[in-house]
């Protein structure tokens, strides 16, 4: 993660103009909020420089805080970096669509998979998943 993404993401979640975001936005900037929350739960001194920050948005130090916060955990954890950066390119996509779906959709898909992944958002009719020849299934797909 690279420090102006960091940056950007730390001022999105503790920005009093969250509330002003589109609602959809505002849910995924809530949403990216939440996962670093859950990620420093067990870790009082993270958890503390986050809340710090979200309970002081106007604080530049606070804010600085955060952000030296998130590129350590990001430099030490592939992981959380991808984590992140998927949320955030949710919460952009969402800010770009005005905070809804307008007609068209976004899938993602954060780490491996190991079997079959449908994204869609509309199908009329059905899906089948399996190889060529399997029994068919009755598959509940919402």
């Amino acid at each position: 993660m690279t420090d102006a993404l960091t940056t950007e993401i730390v001022a999105a979640v503790t920005s009093s103009a969250v509330a002003s975001l589109a609602e959809g936005c505002s849910k995924a900037v809530v949403h990216l909020a939440g996962a670093l929350r859950e990620r420093f739960r067990r870790q009082p001194a993270e958890r503390g420089v986050l809340e710090v920050a979200l309970e002081n948005p106007d604080d530049p130090e606070a804010r600085q805080a955060l952000v030296r916060l998130l590129d350590e955990h990001a430099r030490n954890d592939p992981e959380f970096a991808r984590q992140m950066r998927g949320l955030w390119t949710d919460a952009l996509a969402t800010a770009e669509l005005g905070g809804t779906a307008m007609g068209s959709a976004t899938n993602t898909v954060h780490g491996e998979v190991g079997g079959s992944v449908v994204q869609a958002r509309d199908v009329y009719g059905g899906i089948t998943l399996g190889r060529t020849g399997d029994a068919p299934r009755d598959r509940n797909i919402s």
